[in-house]
């Protein structure tokens, strides 16, 4: 006992570009009644799962919240901010995601399931690939990106971007993505900066292919312009890999 095949739900928690050899290690591992979920950055962690270990053992997950490991074993949480978002990759909220809420409300987890987690993961990831991609090619905070205009108008243009892109790609949204992040952008604190920033700081690995990569790859495959996100991937390109 005591191994994920004993384990009912697996959450994945690694960076982008681990994905696939996270898979590869849960494949032979896991029962053939365990739903795994991934809380990555970016839009596309469930499908390349599904790749793997078959669509049917995967649903979506998204998680907000501003944390960074501290030292070994030790995360250092951020703000106030804790929540996770889950659901099926085809809509509608099932019984192994209802029971999954139903022990993180017992374990005392911030967990929604929602009926519709490809929007709730565009949604972050409009935001995302701005907050990331800004503050780490800028090597500045939220706070003096927006007080500067030239750079907050890149920042909305890159939301913008990814919006389109969501919109393009069939993804519903109840409001205008740009618009409902505004208020909580500006209630941010002013020291406020993605992890990509203090990976670029530390010369590690960047998510970037994953996100405003993603952004350009993806538009071009659409046909879409995304000229503030094709200046941050070429900007940080460089540091992609570490250094």
């Amino acid at each position: 006992g005591g191994g994920a095949g004993d384990t009912d739900v697996v959450m994945v928690c690694v960076k982008l570009w681990d994905i696939e050899a996270a898979g590869t290690a849960l494949a032979p591992a896991l029962s053939s009644e365990a739903t795994v979920i991934p809380f990555e950055n970016g839009v596309d962690a469930p499908q390349r799962l599904a790749a793997i270990l078959g669509k049917d053992r995967v649903m979506g997950g998204s998680a907000h919240i501003s944390a960074r490991i501290a030292k070994p074993g030790v995360i250092s949480h951020n703000g106030k901010l804790a929540k996770i978002f889950f659901g099926e990759m085809e809509s509608g909220k099932s019984m192994r995601g209802k029971a999954f809420a139903a022990a993180c409300e017992a374990a005392g987890v911030a967990a929604r399931l929602t009926g519709n987690i490809e929007r709730v993961t565009w949604e972050k990831f409009i935001f995302l690939v701005a907050f990331s991609g800004m503050t780490a090619m800028r090597r500045q905070p939220i706070g003096p990106l927006r007080d500067n205009p030239e750079n907050w108008a890149m920042f909305l243009a890159a939301m913008g971007e990814a919006a389109a892109l969501a919109e393009a790609r069939g993804v519903t949204f109840r409001e205008d993505p740009v618009q409902a992040w505004l208020p909580r952008m500006e209630a941010m604190p002013d020291s406020y900066q993605a992890s990509m920033l203090e990976d670029l700081e530390h010369g590690r690995r960047l998510e970037l292919p994953w996100l405003s990569g993603a952004v350009v790859r993806l538009g071009a495959e659409t046909g879409m312009e995304t000229p503030a996100n094709s200046a941050i991937v070429e900007a940080l390109t460089p540091f992609a890999e570490g250094t």
